[in-house]
């Protein structure tokens, strides 16, 4: 799947987290291996006040996988290799490559 058929796949799941107020913004998809077009990074921006109400990452992360396995099917979520989380603080580092090129 590319990252066009993903982001595609993934739009519902996008819109509940939109209207559940828990991310803000678009999905940066991000090869998790260069050149295998197989497995995708699915990076997003956290509400800050979301964040709050829960008080850590680990409850965010397991509130957005309950979402993404009810809004997705298992053939999309075989498409992502992990799913990462950014504070509205951290929103510059989301367009940085998930991958360190080998010196």
């Amino acid at each position: 799947m590319d990252k066009q058929q993903l982001n595609a796949k993934l739009e519902g799941f996008k819109k509940t987290c939109q209207a559940k107020n828990y991310i803000e913004g678009d999905f940066y998809l991000d090869e998790a291996y260069p050149g295998d077009y197989s497995s995708y990074v699915v990076k997003m921006v956290i509400k800050e006040s979301w964040l709050n109400e829960l008080g850590s990452r680990s409850a965010e992360l397991k509130a957005l996988l309950e979402t993404l396995w009810t809004e997705t099917e298992a053939k999309t979520r075989e498409s992502i290799f992990t799913i990462a989380i950014y504070r509205e603080s951290e929103r510059d580092l989301i367009k940085l490559p998930s991958y360190r090129e080998i010196a």
